[in-house]
């Protein structure tokens, strides 16, 4: 269940298990979600690029977004 282990964040770290990890900023907005600790355990253990820890979610959807409309756009373009 969610919510069932307590956790901080502050400062750019977050504080869980009594033990303070730094948390890393989006490369867009500097948002910060995950720890460098775990990003790391998922680019090791889950074989996933650096790089795709150097952006948060929600600017994932937006760079996508603008992607999925410029093709729109052009196909549209090309329709006429």
């Amino acid at each position: 269940p969610t919510d069932v282990i307590p956790f901080a964040d502050n400062n750019g770290s977050r504080t869980i298990w009594k033990k303070t990890f730094d948390l890393v900023p989006c490369s867009s907005c500097g948002t910060k979600t995950i720890t460098r600790d775990f990003a790391d355990y998922l680019i090791e253990k889950r074989d996933l690029p650096p790089s795709y820890f150097t952006t948060c979610d929600a600017c994932k959807r937006r760079d996508l977004s603008v992607k999925m409309g410029a093709l729109v756009d052009k196909a549209q373009e090309v329709a006429l």
